[in-house]
């Protein structure tokens, strides 16, 4: 049986680099399985592109590189073909110097059918290393490769679909919403000025039961406290909270007030923009102030 050997430049064959083998053995299984993402745009299936060794790995490229091929070589050993290439195809992209690997790279493809790919492995390897001591041993081995894939039949097209299938039905739209009525955008525009004024009438009228009952204490403490003298400290006390329960009072009664100017000018103000609906149908309200005289006038078409 035909023993694997595997490369990694003058570096895999030297006692140091069998003690960094051992000593990357851990890095390898845990942080190199991320570095193999770099490669996956490159399936074992494919026939790889290797680029341009134009450069100089760096010192990180190249230990990440050892640690890839490290990772490859055991997962060549335990079977899993695909993810040796993987890795290896990662490592010679970190390090292209690294010619080696591209043996390493033909033997794998080679046991996974893809003689393509093997082939480009072993031509790339004899472009890069011409004066290569294996060159003519590697070089029979691409004479035997191209015989192989010239003799493989060529790959059966797809059958067009069936023109006796029938055609599809056309996609119908879905229904357009209908239009929101005048007569929603009318009312919609009359009710919310009416809960505005409502809400402030109602805060004023709170001001005021509130100023009023504080005005009505503060004169019972002042019945029992004559000249502001008072007997005792209870009075005193009762006669603070008056005073802060009719300030409230002030303030409760000029908020509600406020807010219900407001909500008058805006019902004031929505009447006219919506004059146009006005022929809609439905109850409209509009306030009516005279100078004797003040109410609401209600109208409606049916």
């Amino acid at each position: 049986m035909k023993k694997n050997r595997f490369f990694y430049n003058r570096w895999a064959g030297s006692s140091s680099g069998r003690n960094y083998v051992a000593a990357l053995l851990l890095f390898s299984c845990t942080i190199a399985p991320l570095h193999v993402a770099n490669a996956q745009s490159q399936t074992p299936e494919q026939v790889p592109v290797f680029r341009t060794c134009s450069s100089t790995a760096t010192a990180n490229d190249q230990e990440v590189a050892k640690s890839l091929f490290t990772a490859g070589k055991i997962a060549y050993d335990e079977g899993d073909v695909s993810k040796a290439i993987r890795y290896w195809l990662d490592a010679f992209d970190r390090d292209c110097s690294a010619v080696k690997m591209l043996l390493n790279l033909a033997n794998a493809y080679e046991r996974t059918g893809n003689q393509e790919a093997a082939l480009l492995s072993l031509n790339t390897y004899l472009q890069r290393r011409p004066d290569a001591n294996d060159a003519k041993t590697i070089q029979r081995r691409v004479e035997v490769l191209k015989q192989s894939v010239a003799q493989k039949p060529p790959p059966v097209p797809a059958s067009p679909p069936s023109s006796a299938s029938p055609p599809a039905e056309p996609v119908k739209p879905p229904p357009s919403p209908a239009p929101p009525s005048t007569t929603e955008t009318a009312t919609s525009s009359t009710v919310l000025p009416w809960i505005v004024t409502g809400t402030g009438g109602a805060v004023a009228l709170t001001g005021v039961i509130v100023y009023l009952s504080g005005s009505s204490k503060l004169s019972s403490v002042e019945e029992n406290c004559p000249n502001n003298r008072c007997t005792s400290p209870v009075f005193s006390e009762e006669g603070n909270t008056a005073r802060s329960q009719k300030s409230l009072g002030l303030i409760l009664t000029g908020t509600g007030a406020a807010v219900a100017t407001g909500g008058l000018v805006w019902l004031l103000l929505s009447g006219h923009s919506n004059a146009s609906a006005s022929s809609a149908q439905g109850v409209r309200f509009q306030p009516h102030v005279g100078i004797h005289y003040g109410g609401f006038l209600a109208e409606g078409r049916f």
